[in-house]
């Protein structure tokens, strides 16, 4: 059975893609807003987190879909816009949301931005990485993302691209 937050996931991640193809000028926040508000309402009356949580990992792979840039993706994580959107509908469902709920969803769609980009990384790349000696996650997220805004640190932070580098070895 497939859960309410794994299709916000995939129906994010497919559908921004698509409108970054289609209409390029438009705002991808705002699509985001109007897909994930619902999870807040939701999760709320069901004292759960679920479904924000894969709507916000879903918005990061989403957005990088959308913009083909992961700093402009990280950015959008960050919009204003999501928070004011997102309270109102976390009210609606009897929640008050606080700044470490949203702390936590910009993490969050961050980690579907860093995550989008560890797994486009080529077989070529990674062997070039091993023959420079790298072989840990923090190798990966250094090469991927190291220093920028979201980028995981330490031992498992490039999700599954850590251990692809260690079997290209």
């Amino acid at each position: 059975r497939i859960t309410n937050g794994e299709s916000l996931h995939g129906f994010l991640w497919g559908s921004l893609g698509l409108l970054g193809e289609t209409f390029p000028a438009d705002d991808p926040v705002d699509w985001v807003a109007k897909a994930c508000d619902s999870s807040f309402r939701y999760d709320a009356a069901r004292v759960s987190a679920e479904s924000n949580w894969e709507c916000a990992h879903g918005a990061g792979h989403g957005f990088t879909s959308f913009y083909r840039d992961a700093m402009k993706s990280v950015h959008a994580c960050q919009r204003g816009e999501l928070e004011a959107r997102f309270r109102v509908s976390a009210e609606k469902g009897g929640r008050r949301l606080t700044g470490n709920d949203m702390n936590l969803w910009r993490q969050i769609c961050g980690s579907g931005v860093w995550h989008t980009a560890f797994n486009s990384l080529t077989v070529p790349t990674l062997h070039e990485l091993a023959t420079r000696g790298k072989s840990s996650d923090q190798d990966v997220s250094t090469f991927i993302c190291g220093g920028r805004l979201g980028c995981p640190v330490g031992e498992g932070g490039s999700d599954e691209a850590g251990a692809r580098l260690r079997f290209v070895r």
